[in-house]
């Protein structure tokens, strides 16, 4: 009788001590973390709103047509490219369905100086050779850096980019394009959200 007490408690005791060892190296599996969504700024947000409030805005009544068309100056197939960083000279060419001019390059210089209340960088990638000896292609560039740290580059932009930037910030509502002509602010939305990387969520 007693050799069979002895098993049964051997028994007990065996099938306790495995139960323990499964449950530390088998624990519950995790869920995985919940990922981290950054918070967007105060300044970011408002952005948004401001260009929400232009979206369901009424059209000015009134919009000037422009000066009447004339023949367009004949762009130069190459010119000499002065950086404005090392002062260094490089040949470009350039053709007539290239914006990539120096008038135009210029233009961009002046307007990115008119944009107020938003911190911008523009860059003439790749039109240096000695700043930028690695660039695959010539780029009129900008950057638009949010007080929340996003950062966004676009590739490819005009004055006329810069324009609608500075015209937004200024709380116009008409755009003034080329030779003066005006067309409302509201329907270049989709385009400044590009420039402005905000969500096309503007109804």
């Amino acid at each position: 009788m007693g050799i069979v007490i002895a098993l049964a408690v051997a028994v007990v005791l065996s099938a306790a001590i495995f139960l323990v060892g499964c449950g530390k190296t088998a624990p519950p599996t995790a869920q995985p973390p919940a990922p981290v969504v950054q918070a967007t700024s105060p300044e970011h947000e408002a952005l948004r709103q401001r260009l929400r409030r232009l979206a369901v805005s009424d059209p000015p009544p009134e919009l000037s047509p422009g000066a009447m068309c004339y023949a367009a100056a004949g762009t130069p197939g190459r010119f000499d490219y002065v950086c404005p960083t090392c002062h260094a000279k490089t040949l470009v060419a350039s053709d007539a369905r290239s914006s990539q001019t120096p008038d135009e390059i210029e233009a961009c210089r002046r307007m990115v100086r008119e944009i107020e209340g938003l911190d911008v960088l523009f860059l003439e990638t790749g039109f240096c050779d000695f700043c930028f000896p690695d660039a695959k292609e010539r780029s009129l560039d900008l950057v638009v850096r949010h007080p929340d740290g996003l950062s966004h580059r676009v590739q490819g932009i005009t004055s006329d980019d810069l324009t609608l930037i500075a015209e937004f910030l200024a709380g116009k509502k008409k755009h003034v394009g080329e030779r003066g002509s005006e067309t409302p602010l509201k329907d270049h939305i989709s385009r400044l959200q590009e420039l402005l990387v905000l969500p096309k969520d503007t109804k």
